[in-house]
């Protein structure tokens, strides 16, 4: 990056003390409930502080000395003066705001005009912006935060490094923490000018600040010590560019700490010249501002004399004659008549060589009389007439029903999906397919994987949070082939796998409620999970069947884990040993513990005098076991007197 040196030593005095109004700390949102309340007081900087209030500035100037410049024919006007001020660089205008004499505000005014200090001064001169591949144009904005790892990110981990964005095209910095503005920065600086300061540092360390994408200097930018609450330093940070996704990357060295940035100005290339100012001529406007002024022909800014100057003849005109306007003949023109005039396409009458009538053709000509109740124009062979409406084509589908003597046809001739809308909401969708065609009914977000073939969604489904009642809301979806939803919502069939792995699964209703093992079932209920194949749960809340053939009839909270196991229904039963059964309150095929010992082919029922109590299950002690908890007493009954 290549600047002069007035715009280098102004940058540098910049990043040393930013702005004379305090750039504080607090975040928008507290994060983790902590209380955060900090404020930096930064020394002020006189430049920036000048560029701040320039209006002000040049006021009090011109208040000062317009008349002293005037009474002595200087040569320059208020206006004048007023223009030449907000167009110095910021170090020009604050040398003219302590200027003690005429004579030294001259000074000034010739310093800055010419580029160089007074001879006296005997100093080098300093070149005049505008040189795009060796200069760069500083300018300030309201200092505005770019990013807070506080509110977005985390800290910065140690040795770690983070990119951040300094312009976007779009939107603003609230992804990283920051403003939900733009903070008036355009597009690709080559540099910027940011407050860095580091919060709750998790021990001594510092802060290398480049270009993303760059080399990784081998300076620091701010070094900061454990125990300190915050500290910041300014900083000219060079930008990625063109057209970065992110432009400035910080590095965390030896400590990791959270990071809040402000930008408070910005170098860019200069775009073109300045003009100080325009004054409007005769015959001239001039609008717009110093800056960009636009300059017009007035209204009657050309005037008859001027035109008179050319000392043009009668009848002559104004020419182009390759190098200039001249005099010359009008050529052009001269009386003359009209031979023929021809008719095109919809237009009758020509052609016409002395006199004649030009109409519309007969076949675009509506009826010119007024046309009955609920007539229409209709062509009846030579004209457009009025005559009745007969509502269509006797084979369109019509309100009230139709009666066509034949199966009725509706739907595509293509490879197309047919959907069915209602209120503008679609409520059926058909999908095509060569082998078996896809039905989804319901809500517009219930949907069939691509790939899968033969499912069936007949219903149900939900916007996610849009059930006013109930939770877990959701669209019901098919995976697998051949797969069925019959209603409810947010229930899955198939295992999101491949899509013919868990074909034929069915979930009748419910929600919350997944079919993924191969030709499994839930029949309603709600948070189950059919996951074996050929298992079965056949309601209640919270049941798993996830081995082949288990089976969880109803109730709650039922567990059948072990091949063709069976919880016939109760609460917190867990069948875990194949072909096992556990039913009551707290039954279990498998020894109590962390890593329990699973009993095959064991029948548990376990009474419910342990209901809700820790460690008060009934586990099973050995396979192939008949065990049953009946603290009221055993009674077999063995005939009826």
């Amino acid at each position: 990056m290549k600047m002069n040196r007035s715009v280098t030593l102004l940058g540098i005095a910049l990043a040393s003390a930013f702005t004379a109004s305090a750039a504080t700390l607090e975040p928008t949102e507290r994060p983790w409930g902590s209380e955060v309340s900090a404020t930096l007081r930064i020394v002020p900087n006189a430049l920036l502080s000048i560029d701040q209030n320039r209006n002000t500035v040049v006021d009090r100037i011109v208040g000062e000395w317009s008349d002293a410049l005037a009474k002595a024919n200087a040569g320059i006007t208020a206006e004048q003066l007023r223009a030449t001020l907000l167009a110095m660089r910021s170090d020009y205008l604050l040398a003219a705001s302590v200027s003690g004499s005429l004579d030294g505000l001259r000074n000034v005014i010739e310093s800055s005009l010419h580029g160089s200090e007074p001879s006296s001064a005997k100093r080098p001169a300093t070149k005049l912006l505008g040189d795009a591949n060796a200069d760069l144009v500083y300018t300030p904005v309201v200092p505005c935060r770019l990013a807070d790892t506080r509110l977005a990110g985390g800290p910065i981990a140690a040795g770690g490094s983070r990119d951040f964005k300094v312009w976007v095209p779009t939107g603003g910095f609230t992804a990283q923490g920051g403003d939900a503005g733009n903070c008036n920065i355009p597009a690709n600086p080559a540099a910027v000018v940011l407050n860095l300061a580091v919060v709750n540092m998790q021990g001594d360390g510092n802060l290398i600040a480049y270009a993303t994408g760059g080399t990784l200097p081998n300076t620091s930018v701010l070094n900061y010590t454990g125990g300190v609450f915050a500290l910041s330093n300014g900083a000219i940070v060079p930008a990625c560019t063109p057209n970065c996704l992110n432009q400035v990357t910080i590095r965390a060295n030896t400590a990791g700490t959270n990071l809040v940035i402000d930008v408070v100005g910005y170098f860019r290339a200069p775009s073109g010249g300045y003009v100080a100012s325009v004054t409007a001529g005769s015959g001239v406007t001039v609008g717009g501002t110093a800056v960009n002024p636009t300059v017009g022909i007035a209204a009657g800014g050309v005037t008859a004399a001027m035109m008179a100057s050319n000392s043009c003849t009668s009848g002559q005109v104004l020419k182009w004659n390759g190098s200039a306007w001249a005099c010359a003949a009008d050529a052009g023109g001269g009386a003359g008549t009209v031979t023929s005039v021809g008719t095109g396409a919809g237009l009758s009458g020509g052609p016409i060589t002395a006199s004649g009538t030009v109409s519309l053709a007969a076949t675009n000509l509506l009826p010119t009389v007024a046309c009955a109740t609920n007539q229409i124009p209709k062509w009846n062979g030579s004209a457009w007439a009025c005559a009745a409406d007969n509502g269509g084509s006797a084979t369109a589908f019509v309100q009230s029903g139709n009666a066509f003597a034949a199966t009725a046809v509706l739907g595509t001739t293509d490879n197309n999906a047919l959907e069915i809308v209602v209120n503008g909401t679609r409520i059926m969708r058909y999908e095509p397919n060569a082998i078996s065609p896809n039905v989804i009914g319901g809500h517009p977000l219930n949907n069939v994987s691509a790939g899968v073939r033969g499912a069936t969604i007949a219903g149900g489904g939900v916007t996610p949070g849009g059930e006013p009642v109930y939770n877990y809301e959701g669209p019901n979806v098919v995976t697998d082939i051949y797969g069925a939803v019959g209603g409810g919502y947010n229930n899955r069939v198939g295992d999101f796998g491949d899509v013919v792995s868990a074909a034929f699964a069915t979930i009748a209703g419910g929600y919350a409620n997944t079919a993924s093992g191969f030709a499994s079932v839930v029949a309603g209920g709600d948070i189950s999970v059919a996951s074996g194949s050929w298992s079965t749960v056949g309601g209640g809340i919270n049941q798993l069947a996830s081995a082949q053939g288990s089976t969880v009839s109803g109730g709650g909270a039922g567990h059948a884990i072990g091949f063709w196991s069976t919880v016939p229904g109760g609460r917190n039963n867990t069948a875990s040993g194949d072909y096992s059964l556990a039913a009551g309150f707290g039954a279990k095929t498998q020894t109590a513990g962390p890593t329990p010992i699973v009993h095959n082919g064991t029948f548990v029922w376990a009474d419910y005098s342990g209901a809700f109590q820790t460690g008060i299950d009934f586990n099973s002690t050995a396979d192939n076991e008949f065990a049953v908890r009946a603290t009221g007493g055993v009674r077999f009954v063995l005939g009826i007197d």
